[in-house]
Order: C-alpha cells, then structure tokens, then sequence
C-alpha cells in the first residue's frame, strides 16, 4: 500500500474541519479499498473538488496498487477521535 503524503507534520483540525472530509474518513473506515469513482458516487462531488479533498486527507489515507483508498493507521485514529 503507497502512502500518499509526503509531508511529515499536519493541521488535524484543518483536516477534518469540512464535511466532506469527515465524511470521505467515515467511508473508508467502514469499508476501506474504496476507488475514486466510488468515492465519487457516495459523496455527489465532481472530479475536480473529490480530488481536492483527498490531497487534504493525504496524511490520513494510503493507495493500494489498484489505486484504491484506505485509511492509514493516522486515518484510523482520527476516525476514533471523530466518532
């Protein structure tokens, strides 16, 4: 599984401070190898702010070889704090 970010140090807060972004760590940790054109339905963003999004949660989310999302195991503590 690549990691996607490759800054070492993040704004948690900013992070989760919108909706959506709280809404794409609830999905993956529910059901974790989601695609883009998954995330997409589930959520009724367009391409362009959907991959916005996800650069903000890069500290927070891994890609597997089929280029499906998981949360990392950064994700999965911030998915606890949130719940």
């Amino acid at each position: 599984m690549k990691q996607l970010t490759t800054q070492p140090e993040f704004d948690p807060y900013e992070i989760i401070s919108h909706r959506l972004r709280r809404e794409i760590i609830d999905r993956l940790h529910s059901r974790p190898q989601t695609s883009f054109s998954e995330l997409m339905k589930i959520t009724g963003e367009n391409t362009g702010s959907l991959s916005f999004h996800l650069v903000k949660l890069e500290p927070l989310i891994a890609q597997n070889e089929e280029r499906k999302y998981s949360l990392n195991a950064t994700g999965e503590k911030m998915y606890l704090i949130i719940r």
